[in-house]
């Protein structure tokens, strides 16, 4: 999850949503100045799924005892992320 505070309130955001904002960022790469990657599919599904392992995870945060916020992916205990 990532979480950041913003005006004294949490804004969360699972892993798998922000996987699914890179793949949109993916998908519109490319103009005239920056040639558009290949393989060009290939990537924009690795962007858009490359933190599909959290799903399971983020829909059942646990609660990180000294942040009183669910953990997030910097801070997540080595063993859960593993």
């Amino acid at each position: 999850m990532v979480i950041r505070e913003e005006d004294g309130h949490l804004l969360m955001v699972t892993q798998p949503a922000h996987a699914w904002i890179s793949g949109q960022i993916a998908e519109n790469w490319g103009s005239e100045a920056f040639i558009r990657p290949e393989p060009w599919k290939e990537l924009c599904f690795a962007a858009g799924n490359h933190d599909a392992g959290w799903i399971s995870r983020d829909s059942r945060p646990i609660l990180n005892p000294d942040a009183g916020c669910p953990f997030d992916f910097r801070n997540i205990p080595v063993s859960d992320h593993l």
